[in-house]
């Protein structure tokens, strides 16, 4: 199953980058004469760099002695070999390399790109698609063949094996190329696969059961649930900021709807805990397990995720969640008492 999310994280980035850059360009500069070696290929597969974070500003010095080409997109930057029929791309995100794409037009004497990729390993063959990893330099590739008519070439995606990460204030978080970074691990939890801890909406601590009677912001109902703010977001009501330190917050209902928005969600298992795999446009991911929620005893674990957003409802009594199932993902209200789930975010 692992090797399936990173085959759908790297050829989500090679189509990216196809799709601004082709295989081919306006601009020929090689020599169409010229039939390139095996040993040609494996010198220019060792000049596409897959240093994760460098600068673009790195890359264009790094580069020197390829052609630079105009490309759609200004995160990626396109250059085409002097000699062979060969285009190095690479992706950025927030200024950041974050993958990278070899593309040799194809031709009947054409190399097979799975038999020079000597300092990977080889894991195996998906759909067609040739899997290789190399843990040492934190990268993962994949080879085959993009056959749209005059599109035809072989294609070598990069991208990091292991997302990356950073500690603030002791969290562990990564970046998904959005407007805040998010935590790594659920409150409560030391790993990623982990549920961690259940909380009421405005309440820092846990507790055996959750209910109106045992709510801290209500007198047993519904009906006398007292205002806490429309949110709670960086507030001393934050289970976040209450337990991970002033630089956490829970999330807005803004920041979960862009994590379901902009990111690619699978549907997965780490070590045997179902939930979600979320993956940004730059490569980098987090898990999100299927934690359930919490009444008077824990339920759908395992089928179910409910994650608070500090975003009150549409009434005093409710609360914004991100509420995932396998079959469907939703922004939806429920009761402020329910024990649920939080991921952290960075505050801006």
């Amino acid at each position: 199953m692992k090797t399936r999310q990173y085959l759908i994280k790297i050829i989500w980035c090679a189509v990216i980058i196809l799709s601004a850059v082709g295989c081919s360009t306006s601009e020929e500069v090689f020599d169409e004469d010229y039939v390139p070696t095996e040993e040609d290929i494996v010198e220019t597969l060792k000049k596409v760099n897959t240093e994760w974070g460098t600068s673009k500003e790195s890359i264009m010095e790094y580069m020197k002695g390829y052609k630079a080409v105009d490309s759609s997109d200004e995160d990626i930057l396109q250059f085409n070999a002097k000699k062979l029929p060969v285009t190095i791309a690479y992706q950025f995100s927030s200024g950041n390399l974050c993958s990278a794409v070899m593309m040799l037009k194809k031709e009947e004497d054409n190399s097979d790109f799975r038999n020079i990729l000597g300092d990977f390993d080889y894991i195996g063959d998906y759909y067609g698609k040739g899997i290789y990893t190399n843990t040492a330099k934190n990268v993962f590739a994949v080879t085959y063949e993009n056959d749209e008519e005059e599109e035809k070439c072989q294609v070598i995606g990069f991208t990091p094996y292991l997302a990356v990460t950073e500690v603030v204030n002791g969290v562990e978080c990564a970046d998904l190329g959005l407007s805040v970074k998010w935590a790594t691990c659920n409150v409560g939890a030391e790993s990623s696969e982990e549920y961690g801890g259940y909380y009421a909406w405005g309440e820092t601590e846990e507790k055996n059961t959750y209910s109106w009677n045992t709510y801290n912001y209500c007198s047993g109902s519904s009906s006398t649930c007292e205002s806490i703010g429309d949110s709670i977001n960086g507030t001393l009501y934050d289970v976040a900021t209450a337990n991970l330190g002033s630089f956490w917050a829970i999330p807005t209902k803004a920041e979960m709807n862009e994590l379901s928005t902009k990111c690619d969600w699978v549907w997965t298992a780490v070590n045997g805990i179902k939930g979600y795999k979320v993956f940004g446009g730059n490569g980098n991911y987090i898990f999100l397990p299927a934690a359930g929620f919490k009444q008077d005893k824990l339920k759908s674990n395992g089928t179910r995720g409910m994650y608070l957003t500090a975003t009150q409802g549409n009434n005093i009594y409710h609360a914004i969640t991100s509420d995932f199932s396998s079959s469907k993902r939703d922004l939806n209200s429920i009761f402020r008492y329910y024990g649920c789930s939080v991921r952290a975010v960075l505050k801006k």
